[in-house]
C-alpha cells in the first residue's frame, strides 16, 4: 500500500526552511529477494550524509545524533517489508518523514537548507486531482478525487438538506410527500409528487439552498483552481450555475440520482473526466507559454522567471526534469544571478539550484508546476513560466 502523500505534505515540506536540510531518493524492489539491494543503498546515503554533515555543517558528535533515525530506520524490517516503487525521506531538525510511492525515483542524496521536492512533482501536480459535488435535495457532500482515492471532505458549514437548511416544516404548493429508500448516506429520502414541472417557488428554495452550498464550498476550497464536478439530476444543473461563485467548477457534470451511488461508482464515474480536463489544461498551457514567451506574460529566462517565483507572479511553472541552473537570488536587491557553466559556486549552505528555489517559491505561491523533458521544454530552455500579470 502507498503512503499518503498529497499538496498538504508538498506544502509542508516546502514550507520548512533553516537548516540543514537532508532530502534522499531512491528507487526501491517491490520484491523481497531484493530487499537489501534498498537496504545497503540507503546505508550507503549515510554515510555519504555523514561525510557532507560534518564538511561545514555541524560537528561529527551532532552527526551522528542528527542521522540516528535514519540508523534505527535500517533496522526496521517492518518498513522494507512494504515497499513500492520509489522511497523518499526527509530529515530535518524535529522532523523525520518516510514515504513509499509509486514513483520510481532516481538515486539522489541532497543537503541543504530547504527539502529538495523537485523529484516529488509527478506524485502531486501532473497526476488528475479534483473535486466532486454530490448534490441531490436530500443529500450533500463534496470528494476529493485523484487516479488512486476518492474520500470525502469536511466542509464546516455545508448543508446537510434543503429542508433543514430552509427550515421547511410542511408540504406546500401542490406537493405531497412520502418516504422512500434509505441512501448510502444514511438518510431517508423523500419522493414528492407535485403537479408537473417545477413551479417557481421550488426553484427559489433551490436557489437559496444552492447558494448556502456554494458558500460553504468556496470557504473550504475556494483558493483552488482544481476542477470541480457536479453529480445530480439534470435539472438542478442550470440553477446551480446561477449561484455557484467557485471558479474551477466544470462544465460538464454527472447525470443522474446520486444518492444511491457507492463512492467506487462515483470515482470511477468522475475519473476519466478529470483525466481529460488535466490532459487538455496542460496542452493549452504549453501553447500559451509558447505563444506568449517574448511578451511581458511569458519567459524562458532563468533571472526573469526566478524573480517572478519569489515575487508570486507565476501563474505556471514548467521545468526541465533534469536541468540544473547554479546561481543566487539577492532578496534585498530583488535580483538573481545565473553562474555561467563553468563558474558555479559550491557553497555547502547555500542552496544554488534556481530551478529547485523557483519551483519551491511557485508552490509557496499557489502556482501550477509541470516536470517535463527538455525536448518539451519551450525553446529548450531549463525553466519557463506564465506570468499571472
Amino acid at each position: 500500500m502507498l503512503d499518503h502523500f498529497g499538496r498538504a505534505e508538498l506544502k509542508a515540506l516546502v514550507a520548512s526552511e533553516g537548516g540543514p536540510h537532508l532530502s534522499i531518493y531512491l528507487p526501491t524492489h517491490t520484491s523481497t529477494a531484493d530487499s537489501q539491494q534498498d537496504v545497503i543503498r540507503l546505508k550507503n546515503f549515510i554515510h555519504e550524509a555523514e561525510t557532507q554533515l560534518a564538511d561545514g555543517w555541524m560537528r561529527n558528535n551532532d552527526v551522528r545524533q542528527f542521522l540516528e533515525p535514519l540508523t534505527k530506520l535500517l533496522h526496521d524490517e517492518t518498513f522494507f517489508a512494504k515497499r513500492q516503487s520509489g522511497l523518499a525521506i526527509f530529515l530535518a531538525e524535529g522532523q523525520f518523514l518516510t514515504y513509499r510511492l509509486g514513483l520510481p525515483f532516481k538515486e539522489k542524496l541532497s543537503i541543504s537548507r530547504d527539502f529538495l521536492v523537485r523529484p516529488l512533482v509527478p506524485a502531486i501536480h501532473q497526476k488528475s486531482h479534483g473535486f466532486v459535488l454530490a448534490l441531490s435535495e436530500h443529500n450533500v457532500a463534496l470528494y476529493e478525487v485523484d487516479e488512486g482515492t476518492i474520500h470525502q471532505v469536511e466542509v464546516v458549514g455545508l448543508p446537510v438538506n434543503m429542508e433543514t437548511t430552509l427550515n421547511l416544516t410542511s408540504v406546500d404548493r401542490g406537493q405531497q410527500m412520502h418516504s422512500g429508500a434509505s441512501t448510502r448516506m444514511g438518510k431517508t429520502a423523500q419522493i414528492y409528487h407535485g403537479q408537473g414541472g417545477m413551479p417557481d417557488s421550488h426553484r427559489d428554495d433551490l436557489k437559496h439552498f444552492f447558494r448556502a452550498v456554494d458558500e460553504a464550498i468556496v470557504s473550504k476550497i475556494g483558493d483552488s483552481s482544481e476542477p470541480m464536478l457536479l453529480a445530480c439530476v439534470d435539472s438542478s444543473v442550470s440553477t446551480y450555475h446561477e449561484v455557484n461563485s467557485y471558479k474551477g467548477l466544470h462544465k460538464d457534470h454527472l447525470s443522474g440520482n446520486v444518492d444511491y451511488l457507492s463512492l467506487q461508482e462515483l470515482h470511477k464515474k468522475t475519473l476519466p473526466i478529470l483525466k481529460a480536463e488535466q490532459a487538455l489544461k496542460r496542452l493549452e498551457l504549453t501553447h500559451k507559454i509558447r505563444e506568449h514567451l517574448h511578451t511581458s506574460t511569458a519567459s524562458a529566462n532563468a533571472a526573469e522567471v526566478v524573480l517572478a517565483a519569489f515575487q508570486g507572479r507565476i501563474h505556471t511553472f514548467f521545468f526541465d526534469e533534469n536541468a540544473i541552473v547554479e546561481g543566487q537570488f539577492d532578496p534585498i536587491r530583488q535580483m538573481a544571478v545565473v553562474y555561467p557553466d563553468d563558474e558555479g559556486t559550491d557553497l555547502v549552505a547555500l542552496n544554488t539550484d534556481l530551478v529547485e528555489l523557483a519551483l519551491e517559491q511557485t508552490l509557496q505561491h499557489k502556482g501550477d508546476v509541470y516536470s517535463v523533458s527538455q525536448s518539451e521544454m519551450p525553446e529548450q530552455a531549463p525553466m519557463a513560466a506564465l506570468f499571472r500579470y
